[in-house]
């Protein structure tokens, strides 16, 4: 198990990724050059949702010919912090859907979430195609965050819509310097916080006319 905490910001369309990464603001942080990654990823659930309900995300994301498997706890904040994720997660590789659950346990996973899940079958939900840009920010007293641009979209059924996202995870110092450096960004660019979780925005699609 491993802990996650990050912050994610909405991006009002994709010519916006190069001009953040190019500004003062950002730049004078960053010493490496950027990875850039084409990322697919399938969401899986019960045909009721029952892991989104109980506050569960299940992921399989498809990179460089490797399927890892990730499960997800926690929500995002909406009242104290907008935008804040603060969360665990559990990871595997991906094998079958037959035995994702059983996989995940093995590596700590809560064991309730076969009672979740009970007898009911597991498939993808939605799919997220994108293409990620990311690499190390070095603030001030050692905080170390990861900034993540993403330029792809969201897929459910015969509906998609786009995703144009900024992430900063912490990677080494406390919460309270990267919700202040987050909060300088969303001032700085303009920026606001994204509120919902994909499965989140991905039942608002499924629900649209």
């Amino acid at each position: 198990m491993s802990s996650e905490i990050e912050v994610k910001l909405m991006l009002p369309d994709k010519f916006i990724l190069d001009k953040i990464t190019k500004d003062e603001f950002l730049s004078r942080y960053i010493k490496d050059d950027p990875i850039i990654r084409e990322t697919y990823s399938e969401y899986y659930d019960t045909p009721d949702w029952v892991l989104e309900k109980h506050g569960y995300i299940l992921r399989v994301r498809r990179t460089d010919n490797v399927s890892v498997a990730a499960l997800k706890f926690g929500r995002i904040d909406n009242v104290e912090f907008p935008g804040l994720f603060n969360g665990h997660q559990w990871l595997c590789l991906f094998n079958s859907t037959e035995t994702i659950i059983s996989d995940l346990i093995e590596r700590t996973a809560p064991e309730e979430i076969l009672q979740i899940v009970g007898d009911k079958k597991l498939s993808v939900c939605f799919q997220s195609e994108y293409v990620r840009k990311y690499t190390t920010l070095y603030l001030p007293d050692r905080v170390r965050l990861e900034l993540s641009l993403d330029d792809g979209r969201l897929i459910c059924e015969n509906k998609s819509e786009p995703l144009y996202e900024l992430g900063l995870e912490l990677l080494y110092g406390n919460m309270a310097a990267l919700m202040n450096f987050s909060t300088q960004l969303m001032e700085h660019f303009g920026l606001q916080p994204t509120l919902l979780t994909k499965q989140q925005r991905a039942l608002r699609l499924i629900r649209s006319r």
